[in-house]
């Protein structure tokens, strides 16, 4: 046991520099390895509920300005993780909008009564699609199963998405629709 203690108890400088090297150096190893993220699936980060924080469409200069539309509204995204998702995007206060049609008849209701709830419920848009996501170019397309508008029913929308952090960030691909909806994870 003699051995054991002249070592551990060893003064010479050069063998002390050294073993302090050797535990530096261990201890920046161990930090590095340790800290190694797992790659997830795309799928898996779309998975979950998540809040439209703001839409923004980008004004004739390319600057990105709030979307009236939204603003003040309360609107979901919603994907499970298995390649489905669904969509509810409404305006500020939908949920207080006082509607005429299906409480009363159809056929007892005015015009303006009419146009009225056709403001309100086109107002509200919402569809669920089937999701394939292009990781390569960092694309999810959305093949639409059922739509707030008939003739969308079975159009496929692609969109370019980002995360950063807690925010994911669409973008609709076609160039006519420049707008970008950022969305906040809820947990």
């Amino acid at each position: 046991m003699d051995w054991l203690k002249d070592f551990l108890f060893r003064t010479d400088t050069q063998f002390i520099l050294r073993i302090r090297k050797v535990i530096f150096f261990t201890i920046i190893i161990l930090l590095f390895s340790c800290n190694k993220r797992q790659k997830i699936s795309p799928h898996e980060q779309f998975r979950g509920l998540w809040k439209l924080y703001i839409i923004e469409y980008q004004d004739s200069s390319g600057v990105w300005q709030e979307h009236a539309w939204n603003k003040g509204g309360n609107s979901y995204i919603l994907y499970d993780g298995l390649g489905h998702m669904a969509v509810q995007i409404t305006p500020e206060r939908y949920k207080d909008i006082k509607v005429n049609f299906p409480k009363s008849n159809i056929d007892s209701l005015s015009i303006e009564e009419l146009k009225a709830d056709l403001r309100t419920y086109a107002a509200n848009y919402v569809y669920t699609a089937n999701c394939v996501i292009l990781d390569e170019e960092e694309i999810i397309e959305h093949h639409r199963l059922s739509h707030t508008y008939p003739y969308d029913w079975g159009v496929i929308a692609q969109r370019r998405f980002e995360f950063k952090a807690d925010t994911l960030i669409l973008l609709p691909v076609e160039p006519q629709n420049p707008i970008r909806l950022k969305w906040i994870k809820q947990h």
